[in-house]
């Protein structure tokens, strides 16, 4: 625990307990994520929680078996493993198994105090603010080229790939910044040459991915354009129009290049409006690779009728992006007599949401901010560091309580400095008790809903009302 301005405390860690995989009837990391709401969702833990996204780690242990988690308090509880599920029971003799075990530790030992600091340094606030859940990263860019930038609001609230509109320190103009685990630049700057999709300005490299959990950060121009998914649905595609012909040439530079779009839909397409015409421009490059070698993802929406030979980890092929292309001119020609729907016109490409919603989505731009809660984990231990940590692992949680008090009187603990400060304006925050209906946000459920990320649980029924969401 630690205090914040001498006037409350905050929990840097919620450890549960088991004697053994099984017993108890729960998954300790249910359990474990459920006092962090309780304790966070505490009337007395406003003023926190307006301030911050109030971070902490939950420990759980099942026998041998060890697991690291993350949690951040958005619009609503996210929990992510940071960590997969580590026995104990390891050789000693095996120096490979000690070390791994010696290093879990001293990273833990790290991570509280950075917690620590991070709560002691929180700027507490009455009034919730609208950028406590922005991505902790604000800077690209390395020299004379890195450019610092403000978050404004979120485009697209995608768990895969979420999105938003920032603007530069310099020189006030809007971009965009978005967070993806593969996204091909080189296809991105092909088509932005000839106007085809927006100026790309940044692209993370393999360095900054590790640090971001594996996620990159793409920066490009901001275009205040509308998807043509929506012109469609809208009812406002222009008889003078060249989105047709637009795509129809962007595509071809792919494919002179060897490379293939592959998720041609309409949410993908931009339409801007130039000198009365209606221009186009490729978005969202995620899929985007070589022909006849890169696949498609192990993950796809089945309700989208693709085209033939598209399915999870197909190889990528031109004949999809020229199926994707003759529906779409079907789509514009039939434009002008009707509005119609067609799976090229589909929302969502991903069958899975890693992050299930229960109230709405949470951003997942804080993967990147979850998997940093764990500093790099140094690739040799000392022998110090392996007795200190291995023969007495239990000193650094001294003062970490085993359960959250039932009663919740005490207030929290903590997290790292490279945590989202900002939120959405449209986010909001649940004021009072998760067990008292009449206490919430007129806008919230009284739930005991919680988001998990994959392998984890999806807790549907409500703790507090028996509602199913």
């Amino acid at each position: 625990m630690c205090k914040i301005k001498n006037k409350l405390t905050a929990y840097i860690a919620f450890i549960e307990g088991k004697n053994e995989v099984g017993s108890g009837g729960c998954d300790p990391s249910i359990q474990g994520a459920i006092y962090y709401r309780d304790h966070w969702s505490q009337h007395r833990a406003q003023e926190i929680r307006n301030s911050c996204c109030v971070p902490s780690l939950i420990i759980t242990v099942a026998g041998p078996w060890f697991c690291v988690l993350g949690a951040v308090f958005l619009n609503r509880v996210v929990v992510q493993p940071l960590t997969d599920t580590i026995p104990f029971t390891v050789n000693l003799r095996n120096d490979v198994q000690v070390m791994r075990i010696a290093r879990l530790f001293q990273a833990l030992d790290i991570a509280f105090d950075h917690l620590t600091s991070f709560y002691q340094k929180v700027e507490l606030s009455s009034l919730p603010s609208d950028r406590r859940v922005f991505p902790y990263i604000q800077q690209a860019g390395f020299g004379k080229n890195a450019f610092s930038f403000t978050y404004i609001c979120e485009i697209l609230d995608d768990h895969s790939r979420p999105i938003w509109k920032a603007m530069r320190d310099d020189n006030n103009k809007m971009i965009v910044v978005k967070f993806a685990l593969k996204y091909n630049a080189k296809a991105h700057i092909i088509c932005a040459k000839k106007n085809y999709a927006p100026e790309l300005l940044y692209y993370s490299d393999e360095e900054e991915a590790k640090r971001l959990g594996g996620y990159k950060m793409i920066i490009m121009e901001y275009i205040d354009g509308i998807s043509l998914a929506r012109k469609f649905n809208r009812g406002e595609i222009k008889t003078k129009n060249n989105i047709y012909a637009d795509v129809k040439e962007s595509i071809k530079l792919l494919h002179d290049k060897n490379l293939v779009f592959a998720d041609l839909r309409t949410p993908n397409i931009l339409v801007d409006e130039i000198d009365g015409c209606q221009r186009a421009k490729l978005i969202d490059f995620d899929w985007c690779g070589v022909h006849n070698q890169d696949r498609y993802p192990l993950s796809m929406n089945p309700t989208i009728s693709w085209p033939y030979g598209v399915k999870p980890y197909a190889l990528l092929q031109k004949d999809h992006d020229l199926t994707w292309l003759n529906e779409l001119k079907e789509l514009l020609d039939n434009s002008a007599k009707s509005s119609p729907q067609s799976p090229i016109t589909s929302a969502s490409k991903s069958s899975q949401s890693i992050n299930i919603p229960i109230h709405q989505k949470a951003s997942s731009s804080h993967t990147s901010t979850l998997q940093s809660m764990l500093p790099n984990i140094p690739q040799k231990a000392s022998s110090s560091s392996i007795s200190s940590h291995i023969s007495k692992p239990q000193s650094i949680f001294s003062n970490i309580p085993q359960k959250a008090p039932s009663s919740h009187t005490s207030t929290l603990q903590s997290m790292p400095p490279n945590i989202p400060q900002k939120a959405s304006s449209s986010s909001f925050i649940p004021q009072g008790s998760a067990t008292s209906a009449s206490r919430w946000n007129p806008r919230v459920c009284s739930c005991g809903c919680i988001t998990f990320r994959p392998g984890i649980f999806n807790r549907k029924e409500c703790n507090s009302c028996g509602h199913t969401h």
